[in-house]
């Protein structure tokens, strides 16, 4: 079978299988000798440049503005779709990697969480060791599938630890095997489908709570190669392309779902379980809003108690708003005082001097999150729009305000926070 039919029969979902699953995966994990002929043709190169030039057709330019935010967002995946897919996709030399941070937003990502990336097989044995940090929440989990598929049940959880179950010793140091049989000894077990491993940390107060200092060696494989292996070359960029024009695809189709929503919704979804990626646990409320020059939507939340929650806005392109310099986001140590539990956000183009405003960075439409970790109940939700004149009216007499300088003074532990978070 030549490069060219591979890769057909791949896009298909008609490749040839082997009787042994465990050797379909490895397969699919090193590379069929069709990347090695697609990559020694130049078909592979190609096709990435042809993926990119079909993802920049469908780029807005009606205007400027909204052509610099669709090349913006296409350059941005690429930039994270490099990391995932190409730079850090070596099972036999995996490197933790930022998978998401605030210079490539994409898929919804969480403003207090620092993701993690490295490429496993399933066959091979590895250990995740270091410092477990301080984030409010940490969890780790070992995945199959990949996030350039383009489905959601794309990628499936097939072991996860937490911080509550996560075995540290008295400096919070920690060793954690991960393979066949790790589970057996402590660790996480690969299955035969393993395909990498994420870590999500998420903090509460961005300036004290310290990142982990983790790194993850092979125990069982050989050094990083001289020289590049032909097939994992032409393996990555296919799964880079992928990335780009299908796992593109979904998280655009998934925000432009619930922008179809009317205006200023918002739905609460149950408790996830520890499947497809999702965190175990996470009751999630997922919507949209849409607030003009002159305009003011009011989110009142009574908040139940959990381990984290966080409150953020999203652009059309379902990246997260730029949470360092914009206060787009709120969490449980930055809202200020709730009386009787219940959060009173206000979306608005213009700082309007309450302390729980959520700014827009001037978009008037876009999506929004609430995430509840370990929460004991659903949240109600209370969410409307009202014109600015009538806002300090609508509002209750007790919300928390805050003057020029104390927002100046929010914004600049932002901005230092995040900067702390992504410092390594």
């Amino acid at each position: 079978m030549t490069g060219q039919e591979y890769r057909e029969r791949s896009r298909k979902g008609d490749a040839p299988m082997t009787s042994n699953p465990l050797q379909t995966t490895l397969e699919q994990i090193l590379g069929n000798t069709g990347h090695a002929e697609a990559l020694s043709s130049g078909a592979s190169w190609r096709d990435l440049c042809h993926v990119l030039e079909r993802c920049a057709e469908g780029v807005d330019r009606s205007t400027p503005e909204k052509a610099a935010r669709g090349y913006r967002h296409l350059a941005r995946f690429l930039a994270a779709g490099l990391r995932s897919c190409v730079t850090h996709d070596d099972p036999d030399a995996p490197v933790l990697q930022r998978m998401i941070d605030d210079t490539a937003p994409w898929g919804l990502d969480h403003p207090d969480c620092l993701y993690l990336y490295a490429a496993l097989r399933p066959d091979a044995h590895y250990v995740l060791e270091g410092d477990a940090g301080q984030a409010n929440v940490l969890d780790i989990q070992v995945n199959s599938g990949h996030f350039s598929c383009g489905e959601v049940q794309g990628v499936d959880t097939l072991a996860a630890v937490d911080r509550v179950t996560l075995n540290t010793d008295a400096d919070g140091q920690f060793r954690l095997p991960i393979g066949p049989g790790a589970d057996r000894s402590g660790g996480l077990a690969t299955g035969d489908t393993a395909r990498f491993l994420q870590i999500r940390q998420y903090f509460a107060d961005w300036l004290r709570e310290r990142p982990a200092r983790l790194i993850v060696t092979r125990a069982d494989g050989p050094a990083r190669r001289a020289t590049p292996d032909p097939r994992l070359v032409g393996r990555q960029l296919e799964t880079l392309a992928r990335w780009m024009e299908r796992g593109g695809r979904l998280w655009r189709s998934l925000s432009e779902r619930m922008l179809s929503m009317p205006p200023n919704t918002i739905h609460v979804h149950p408790a996830t379980e520890s499947k497809h990626g999702a965190l175990a646990g996470q009751i999630y409320a997922m919507g949209n809003f849409r607030c003009g020059p002159g305009e003011a939507v009011i989110l009142q939340i009574k908040l139940p108690t959990c381990r984290h929650w966080n409150l953020s806005l999203s652009n059309r392109q379902w990246e997260a708003i730029d949470y360092g310099r914009h206060q787009s986001s709120l969490n449980q140590e930055q809202a200020g005082s709730i009386p009787g539990g219940k959060l009173c956000a206000v979306i608005a183009q213009e700082d309007p001097g309450y302390a729980d405003w959520l700014d827009p960075a001037g978009e008037h439409e876009g999506t929004l999150a609430l995430r509840l970790h370990r929460a004991a109940s659903p949240p109600e939700i209370d969410i409307r729009c009202v014109p600015l004149e009538a806002l300090s009216a609508a509002l209750p007499a007790d919300t928390p305000r805050v003057t020029p300088a104390e927002r100046k003074a929010r914004l600049d532990l932002r901005r230092r926070g995040v900067r702390l978070r992504y410092a390594v």
